[in-house]
């Protein structure tokens, strides 16, 4: 049974990476891109009006694995990103006394 499941997880990712890879380039090129106006755009010049079924389904894989992807990573980088809000704070809680000191030599 964990053979099976192991198998069908390194399945899994090449799947995932076959529907990353099948993702179009103009997602990737502008900042402000539009994904709702380019795939309208797509359906009202006729492509993929016979297969808007099968189009919807494929975004909808995509945005499942992108979601995963970034999931992970998020989960990935946690220990991290929140060391690294200790530090600021440390760093806010340090400067705060320094400004206190430097007002009061001041005054």
């Amino acid at each position: 049974m964990l053979q099976t499941r192991a198998a069908s997880l390194a399945v899994d990712s090449v799947k995932e990476s076959e529907i990353l890879e099948c993702i179009e380039a103009a997602y990737f090129i502008e900042e402000g891109f539009d994904a709702t106006d380019y795939e309208l755009k797509k359906v009202v010049a006729g492509e993929g009006l016979e297969d808007l079924g099968g189009e919807m389904e494929k975004l909808k894989q995509q945005l499942q694995v992108v979601s995963k992807r970034i999931s992970a990573l998020i989960v990935q980088n946690s220990p991290s990103y929140s060391a690294q809000l200790k530090d600021i704070g440390e760093m806010q809680t340090s400067l705060s006394s320094i400004l206190s000191a430097v007002q009061n030599i001041r005054r």
